[in-house]
């Protein structure tokens, strides 16, 4: 049946006799071995092809002439022609198997050879950039391309009349005269005509690139498709010739109606590439199909979310296309630096612009340009392309830390500066200011101070650059002096219950503020980071020595040092100093002091009187009655719970 269905990665070719024709896309190739007269013009634009007459002349449509066997002389009529995969040149195929190379490579032929059948057709090999021979009888012959079978030898209904590639996968398809196909290699077979009642018979076959099918064409222009697009034919009009011919032509992007300049390039082959350049925005796609790129003069997707550079560029991949990777040079930044691309599909289907990944690599010189490869898994995908459209960016690099270090006199330093957006690896880059030769920061960012600097500020900054942007920064050092403490640095306090004392320490040559550490410390005598002295409960007699550093915000730094002298207590006899009673009167009472914490406990010093007045620990003193008359004198020393001490006399007359 014919495929009326409309497409557009296709379009069918037709041709009257005795001219054959082979569609062309832009490379080079090199010429190797039986090369004619290699042309030295520029490699075809996407679109163009070459006819061949029988008689070998070539005929170029935006296709370089690479010369021809045109007005030479041949043993048999050309029956063929197939464009180098490379691409550049071609072959041109005798029915004796000749073959005549053109700027292209000669890899043999079956001319001179016994053939069973005469040769029919070519087709090039676009993994190899071999070709292969195919007779009438549908035997094959290979030549610097994989032989995947053929029907050689094998019963036919009607003649093999052509053969064609597979674009996208290898092997290669047979058709025959009464439209039967027959696949070899990775060709898929999608059906054909054979069998089915032909008003002419059919006269060759070409491939889709864009879907791996294929289209039979009848001598009458009916042409037939089979998984490729239908965009027409000659049949059913009237013609003076019958058609002999089909080939596939590679179709460019059409660029955008918004874009103000544009440039295309394809590849036949799924081992070629194609590349174009338009307005310094360059991409190469590799594989098979169509590439182009557009410029727009202003921004024709959404409203920026980032800081545009102005410049607005598209690349488009031809429907249907066997590309795997494709590489993007923008070499027109204006000043931007790295690449967003607009999403239509994202926020919903509002669409939004979305960073490019993998990141842009970023190159300076005269122009600095920022590249990327897109793939299957990048953003956007290379499915994404058409769709979309790439702005520049002018991404500012926010400086991290550290911005300021202050060090002590003597110490150097040594850190790292940071970004906070940055993307990859950042280049640093100091200017020469008067702090650059003191402090110096390498292209990582690597900061380094002598320890010979002299107390001070040093100020350096720069530039950096990653591949999505650049920045400024700035860095300042303050080199520190010596604080010096001027007082207190020492305090007194006696060992009383309410005894405490409270202090601040000062300093000179500090810079604001001080902070202070306790290095050495001393039980119940602190020093806060403010210098302030305190104790926090009371000590007993004796010396308390804290000492430590000091620092304040401009890495001036000291030491610090503070004695307290806590001093005894001496506790005062208050009462019951002496007392006189009359002879055999026994008595008692206690001993007091006037300044004494918590319990005092008394000793008394043994003497000729102690046996007779007698005071206890708690200070009790009594004398009994059986005892002369006379003048009794007994003392001795007296301590508190805070460890203060004292003495005590006591003088008993009896008369």
């Amino acid at each position: 049946m014919k495929n009326r269905s409309r497409g557009c990665a296709l379009a069918a070719i037709v041709l009257v006799a005795p001219v054959l024709l082979v569609a062309t896309t832009a490379s080079a190739s090199t010429p190797s071995t039986r090369v004619i007269n290699p042309a030295s013009s520029p490699a075809p634009s996407v679109n163009g092809y070459w006819e061949v007459g029988s008689d070998g002349g070539i005929f170029s449509f935006n296709a370089p002439f690479q010369e021809s066997m045109g007005g030479s002389h041949i043993e048999k009529p050309i029956v063929g022609i197939a464009a180098d995969p490379a691409p550049g040149g071609y072959w041109e195929v005798a029915s004796d198997g000749g073959v005549f190379s053109f700027n292209a490579p000669f890899w043999g032929s079956m001319a001179n050879s016994h053939l069973d059948a005469p040769v029919v057709g070519i087709a090039a090999d676009p993994a190899t950039g071999g070709y292969w021979e195919v007779a009438a009888d549908g035997g094959v012959f290979s030549f610097d391309a994989p032989f995947d079978g053929s029907m050689g030898g094998k019963p036919l209904d009607q003649p093999v009349v052509g053969i064609a590639a597979n674009p996208v996968g290898g092997g290669y398809w047979e058709v025959a005269s009464d439209g039967g196909i027959f696949s070899f290699g990775a060709a898929a077979f999608y059906g054909s005509e054979g069998t089915k009642p032909l008003d002419q018979p059919i006269v060759g076959m070409t491939t889709d690139p864009a879907t791996g099918g294929y289209l039979e064409l009848g001598s009458d222009g009916g042409l037939f498709s089979f998984n490729a697009p239908y965009e027409g034919s000659m049949g059913n009009n009237a013609m003076s010739d019958p058609v002999v011919g089909i080939a596939g032509a590679i179709s460019s992007p059409i660029a955008p109606a918004a874009s103000i300049s544009s440039a295309s390039s394809g590849s036949n082959s799924y081992a070629g590439t194609a590349s174009a350049t338009n307005d310094n925005a360059t991409a190469t796609a590799t594989g098979g199909g169509a590439l182009t790129v557009s410029q727009f003069g202003s921004n024709p997707a959404g409203a920026p979310s980032f800081s545009s550079a102005g410049e607005y560029f598209n690349v488009a991949l031809s429907s249907g296309n066997s590309f795997t990777a494709t590489t993007i040079d923008d070499c027109n930044l204006n000043g931007g630096n790295s690449l967003r691309w607009w999403n239509p599909a994202a926020s919903s289907g509002a669409g939004a612009w979305q960073a490019v990944s993998p990141a842009p690599t970023h190159t300076a010189g005269s122009p600095p340009c920022a590249s990327l490869t897109l793939g299957p898994t990048s953003s956007p995908t290379l499915s994404q392309l058409s769709d979309t459209v790439f702005g520049v960016s002018a991404i500012s690099l926010i400086q991290g830390a550290p911005s300021t270090a202050i060090v002590v006199d003597h110490a150097g330093y040594s850190g790292q500066l940071t970004t906070t957006n940055g993307s990859g690896t950042v280049t640093y880059t100091e200017m020469t200011s008067a702090g650059s030769t003191d402090v110096a920061v390498d292209a990582n960012g690597a900061i380094n101070a002598a320890t010979t600097l002299a107390p001070g500020t040093y100020t350096v900054s720069g530039t950096d650059r990653d591949t999505s942007g650049t920045g400024n920064w700035s860095f300042a050092l303050t080199v520190g002096g010596t604080i010096n403490q001027v007082a207190p640095t020492s305090g007194t306090v006696t060992t009383t219950a309410s005894a405490a004392y409270a202090g601040q320490l000062e300093t000179t040559g500090n810079s604001g503020a001080v902070t202070f550490v306790t290095t050495v410390t001393s039980p119940s005598v602190t020093v806060s980071g403010s210098g302030a002295v305190t104790t926090t409960s009371a000590l007993a007699a004796n010396t308390y020595t804290v000492s430590g550093t000091d620092l304040d915000a401009f890495g001036d730094t000291g030491t610090w040092s503070f004695l307290l002298t806590v001093t005894a207590v001496t506790l005062n006899q208050s009462s019951f100093t002496s007392n006189t009673f009359p002879a055999g009167t026994a008595w008692g009472n206690f001993l007091a002091v006037t300044n004494g914490t918590g319990t005092v406990s008394w000793t008394e010093t043994s003497s000729a009187d102690s046996s007779i007045v007698v005071v206890t620990s708690n200070g009790f003193i009594s004398c009994n009655n059986q005892h002369p008359s006379g003048v009794y004198t007994v003392s001795g020393t007296d301590s508190d719970s805070e460890g203060d001490t004292g003495t005590w006399s006591f003088t008993y007359t009896e008369t």
